[in-house]
């Protein structure tokens, strides 16, 4: 086409008809414009394909993470309830549901582990969070972030709180060797001394601990089930974004 046009503009100007060259040589400005836009347009449409394959493929990563921490959390907060329903226990003197096996859990078990996500930690270190267009989903995870991290300084104070002040239950006020036996059933127990929980729980300086790990771990259990309503509601935005892209 367009050595047509370089003949055709050679015959014109031979012929000294310079208007109609004019025009020929406008004509073939025009339609190589019109190839480059053709082509920078086919390119963008390329490119934004692409990057849009590569979302959906993080928004899906981000999801599957953001399921099984959904699943993480229900699993911790199923335990610090059972902590609760045995601390309560202690606390109302409620000798018939607690024994060596139920002690042990109450005074020395909690939840320490808090939901994992890898996916958007990796996104981070590796600078494509941008790659996320929805700007509420790039918020939204990086709120999430805090609440996990808020949460782990939470159960890292209960810890602290633990090992210093409760712990201490398990070295002057009860027989250990017998809560050890449930786990070490090898263990003797023919000179060991029976725990009597009646005596046990009737202490104030006992009674107040298991008060306090009460109070830390109903803290942790609230701050557990709004980091679940978090996590879900963040995935139903991600399952929204993802139907969008791909129709």
């Amino acid at each position: 086409m367009i050595n047509l046009f370089r003949n055709i503009r050679k015959q014109l100007a031979h012929q000294n008809q310079f208007i109609r060259y004019s025009r020929y040589a406008i004509g073939e400005i025009i339609l190589v414009v019109i190839g480059i836009v053709i082509a920078i347009q086919i390119n963008n449409w390329n490119e934004e394909r692409k990057l849009t394959k590569e979302e959906l493929s993080i928004l899906n990563n981000l999801s599957e993470n953001l399921i099984s921490a959904s699943v993480q959390s229900k699993y911790h907060i199923g335990e610090e309830e059972k902590l609760i329903q045995s601390l309560l226990s202690a606390l109302n003197k409620d000798t018939a549901k607690i024994n060596d096996s139920v002690f042990k859990y109450l005074l020395w078990d909690f939840e320490s582990d808090i939901p994992v996500m890898n996916s958007y930690a990796d996104l981070k270190s590796t600078g494509r969070t941008a790659l996320i267009k929805n700007k509420h989903i790039r918020e939204s995870f990086t709120n999430l972030e805090i609440s996990i991290n808020n949460l782990e300084n939470l159960v890292k104070d209960r810890l602290t709180v633990q090992q210093i002040r409760v712990d201490n239950i398990a070295h002057t006020e009860v027989n250990f060797v017998r809560l050890m036996s449930l786990q070490f059933p090898t263990i003797s127990l023919d000179t060991e001394t029976l725990n009597d929980y009646t005596i046990i729980l009737d202490k104030p300086d006992i009674r107040n601990l298991i008060a306090i790990k009460l109070e830390l771990t109903e803290g942790v259990l609230k701050y557990r089930k709004d980091l679940l309503h978090q996590i879900n509601e963040l995935d139903k935005l991600l399952t929204n974004e993802i139907e969008a892209l791909e129709h």
